[in-house]
């Protein structure tokens, strides 16, 4: 595989800001979540307590967490590289028409009321099988 285009990576530098901007967000999140449920497992209850703005401390640490692996990523020039030349991909994709579109879920739609019809057939003449065994049972 050829080396990046040069000045791909300067040509997506907003799209590689958004997507670690993002990540960093996302990541914020679930490491909140995850370090408020560590520590509510500890004995001291009030461990997880308000310390700054308002904020827990699960959320400060989850905050500090995600900004340095924001400017981690954001300094390595192959997490660059990667997001450009996916960002570039995505623009030479064939993208479907609204029509296209509309078409496509049209036929999604009936086909599953379609499935959906033929299982409860199915549900039912297994209900009645079942029930006819049951009832020759004495």
């Amino acid at each position: 595989m050829a080396g990046p285009t040069p000045g791909l990576t300067r040509r997506y530098s907003t799209v590689i800001g958004m997507t670690g901007l993002i990540g960093a967000l996302v990541l914020a999140v679930v490491l909140d979540y995850a370090i408020a449920e560590l520590m509510s497992l500890s004995s001291d209850p009030a461990m997880n307590r308000p310390v700054v703005l308002g904020w827990r401390m699960s959320r400060v640490i989850a905050v500090g967490l995600a900004i340095v692996s924001l400017v981690v990523y954001m300094r390595h020039q192959a997490y660059k590289v990667y997001t450009a030349e996916v960002a570039d991909e995505l623009v030479k994709s064939h993208w479907p028409s609204r029509d296209e579109t509309q078409s496509d879920s049209i036929v999604v739609i009936v086909v599953s009321f379609i499935l959906g019809g033929v299982l409860f057939v199915f549900d039912m003449a297994s209900e009645q099988f079942t029930t006819f065994v049951y009832n020759l049972v004495p």
